[in-house]
């Protein structure tokens, strides 16, 4: 799985972009296997006026997912907006993941019923 930061108009040090990483892999561990790549974004949606706007969206691509699973939240500060978004994070991804799983047992259990329409009427 690979993370990338992204901080466009919120100046993170380079040991807050270690951290905040590590925070992620901690965090989406039990997904590993099925995570592909993972985009942390930090926007600072009121700009020099200040006050609690600053955004983290987490986007993130799982192998056999058709869509990518995205996040957000505001907060005041970039880590307590990284905490709660993880969170979202992981239960969307868990339930994307849990509807791929289900959808595949369905179509298991439909290939051993018989067509319907070729049944003699």
């Amino acid at each position: 799985m690979t993370i990338d930061i992204r901080s466009a108009s919120v100046d993170l040090s380079a040991e807050t972009r270690a951290a905040f990483e590590n925070e992620a892999r901690t965090a989406l561990a039990r997904f590993e296997p099925q995570l592909a790549h993972v985009r942390l974004s930090f926007f600072d949606d009121n700009g020099p006026k200040g006050g609690p706007a600053l955004r983290c969206r987490i986007q993130g691509s799982a192998h056999g997912l058709d869509r990518i699973v995205s996040v957000e939240d505001v907060r005041e500060e970039p880590g307590a907006a990284l905490a709660v978004a993880l969170e979202r994070f992981r239960e969307a991804l868990a339930r994307q993941l849990k509807r791929r799983t289900e959808g595949r047992r369905s179509v298991e259990s439909r290939r051993g019923e018989p067509d319907p329409a070729g049944q003699a009427g």
